[in-house]
């Protein structure tokens, strides 16, 4: 069974009142209140994994919210040290724990608290504050009895032709700075470069930050920018087949993914664009751009301000990609390409965010 936001937010909701301070008294019991932003299913489709016992299908969906703790206090002197024990409760804790209990990052929004005092502001306490955090976290939901039939996958792995069984490569949010892992490479001749790569701690994202661009603006295969490359050595293998998730985002110009990469004359990519309406999934062979042999285009419809998630899956030469959980893209090349690495691409866009990328291998 997938799992609901509805469930994760109460799983939140749990696992935070599980890492608070006792109260001194139970009126003092700070009232605890998820205020979820974004959500989407993790893995694939929102399957993760068997669970052995019982036997059946784990699911699992992502979740970034506003977590609001309403503290309580006997008086304004003794709210500071309550805030005080809160917060560092919270983000003092273990980072093993916190994982352990789905919380990838937490943070303490300090621009953000509301103070309340007695009972005409509506508490019955003498004093109250309102303190936020922002939470990433990840909802894991298990089988409740055996069932021993995978029955979601197919949305994703119908399409998997292969006898291996699928196996992670990679899987980062970017809470830590992961571009040691990753070579920076613009696609010259270009103007308005270099590409100003840089991980932005606050929000868990890259981000590219300069207007760089080459190639054409009409709609043809020629689309020079700057590339963000996984390093060969950060992962075990490339493989030939695989299943690409993302989550990218812009106010403008143009974004994507490129893969298949093995020089910065041999590589695949997709691209998005926005105003120009545009998005495709081309090649760059030999130093020469073209589309795929069989479709992958999509002319005339642009990307939305913000941030979307991405899921490609290659096998054999055959392309699926889907935006924010819609089939958009189906192309084909004649012959498989070369296997290589994966990243992300920036072009024309000086807002391009990047803050999640998973690579499983088919």
């Amino acid at each position: 069974m997938n799992a609901t936001v509805a469930d994760a937010v109460q799983a939140l909701n749990l696992a935070v009142v599980g890492l608070l301070p006792p109260a001194a008294s139970p009126e003092l019991t700070p009232d605890v209140l998820v205020n979820p932003v974004k959500t989407h299913p993790a893995g694939i489709g929102g399957f993760i994994g068997l669970n052995q016992a019982p036997l059946g299908e784990i699911h699992a969906r992502r979740l970034k919210a506003q977590v609001v703790i309403r503290v309580k206090a006997d008086s304004i002197a003794g709210l500071n040290s309550t805030e005080s024990a809160v917060t560092n409760a919270l983000i003092g804790a273990d980072t093993t724990h916190l994982r352990s209990q789905g919380i990838f990052r937490i943070t303490r929004d300090t621009d953000f608290s509301q103070l309340y005092q007695g009972a005409d502001d509506g508490i019955n306490v003498a004093a109250g504050k309102d303190i936020r955090f922002d939470v990433d976290f990840e909802y894991q939901r298990l089988p409740d009895a055996a069932d021993g039939v995978i029955s979601s996958v197919p949305l994703d792995l119908l399409l998997h032709t292969t006898d291996n069984p699928p196996r992670e490569l990679f899987d980062q949010t970017f809470e830590q700075d992961p571009l040691a892992l990753f070579d920076v490479i613009d696609d010259a001749p270009v103007t308005d470069g270099p590409g100003n790569w840089a991980h932005d701690a606050a929000d868990s994202q890259l981000e590219q930050t300069s207007g760089i661009s080459g190639g054409s603006n009409a709609f043809n295969a020629s689309k020079r920018g700057t590339y963000l490359v996984l390093r060969p050595s950060s992962v075990a293998t490339q493989p030939q087949n695989w299943l690409l998730q993302a989550e990218i985002g812009a106010d403008s110009g143009g974004i994507g993914l490129v893969f298949n990469f093995v020089d910065v004359d041999n590589f695949h990519f997709f691209i998005m664009s926005q105003p120009t309406p545009y998005r495709f999934i081309g090649r760059k062979s030999d130093g020469n751009f073209s589309f795929l042999d069989q479709g992958g285009q999509d002319n005339g419809n642009a990307y939305a301000p913000g941030e979307h998630s991405i899921r490609l899956i290659q096998q054999n030469g055959e392309f699926e990609l889907a935006i924010d959980q819609i089939p958009v893209i189906s192309g084909s090349d004649d012959t498989p390409p070369a296997a290589g690495s994966i990243g992300f691409l920036s072009r024309n866009s000086a807002t391009a965010r990047f803050r999640s990328l998973r690579w499983v291998a088919l």
